[in-house]
């Protein structure tokens, strides 16, 4: 069996450039590794997607080399090409994510149950990864006829709903602030109402080590008293903060 060399890394085209911008030269890490990183934060970055040329000239390497680490991570469902040709993140990603801070997940868990049985509504444990809101737990009600449902590892901008709000509203003032996160930082939770009518309640996790996440519920229609669903809301991210070290 053919066996490929770590310190050659990849065989590289003649002319093409000597690795990613802002990669150095240690020779004691993976260049291979640090190259297929970054193309990954890229594509997560591009949520419309990206080709292979725009990952090209962001990165400063060869297409060639672009094309192979791709195919490898297309290949382990890490990311996944479109019929336009065009890069996003792969599904395994949203399998890797229930790893993610076991500790908060762990308290989370039986605290969303009870949330989504009381308001029989979905529940879920989100954080901030970036610009943008990441789903890591949802819970949905066992006895609500009708619920929503949406799964792990989704992701919307931190401005668009309850979720990204009430993680903004925990965040020192901004000058600029998106609609919606002064009143949540006044009240102590967000609010939101998508197109759809789907209304997403949520509050930030009141502990210093967990500022970038937050719990809450979406629903399919407007609650009779949002502020009562809002306090529940509330006591719930209290419960789980107060459940980590």
């Amino acid at each position: 069996m053919a066996t490929r060399s770590v310190a050659g890394e990849e065989d590289e085209p003649q002319g093409a450039t000597e690795g990613l911008r802002g990669t150095g030269a240690d020779r004691s890490t993976s260049q291979s590794l640090d190259r297929g990183l970054m193309l990954m934060e890229l594509i997560g970055q591009s949520p419309e997607g990206i080709s292979v040329t725009e990952l090209a000239a962001a990165t400063g390497t060869h297409r060639t080399i672009v094309t192979r680490l791709l195919k490898t991570l297309a290949r382990r469902d890490y990311v996944i090409r479109d019929q336009f040709g065009q890069y996003r993140l792969g599904g395994r990603l949203l399998e890797l994510a229930r790893f993610v801070q076991p500790q908060v997940r762990a308290a989370a868990l039986p605290i969303l149950r009870v949330l989504a049985e009381r308001i029989s509504a979905t529940a879920h444990l989100t954080m901030a990864d970036g610009d943008e809101a990441v789903g890591l737990i949802v819970v949905e009600p066992t006895t609500a006829p009708f619920h929503v449902a949406y799964r792990v590892g989704t992701r919307n901008p931190l401005w668009r709903y309850a979720s990204g709000i009430a993680i903004l509203c925990a965040r020192p003032v901004d000058e600029v602030e998106q609609p919606g996160v002064a009143l949540a930082r006044t009240r102590g939770w967000a609010y939101s109402e998508d197109s759809q009518g789907a209304i997403g309640i949520a509050a930030p996790l009141p502990h210093p080590l967990y500022s970038n996440y937050c719990t809450g519920v979406v629903m399919l229609t407007r609650p009779e008293s949002p502020d009562e669903v809002g306090r529940a809301v509330i006591e719930a991210a209290a419960a789980i903060a107060a459940r980590v070290v």
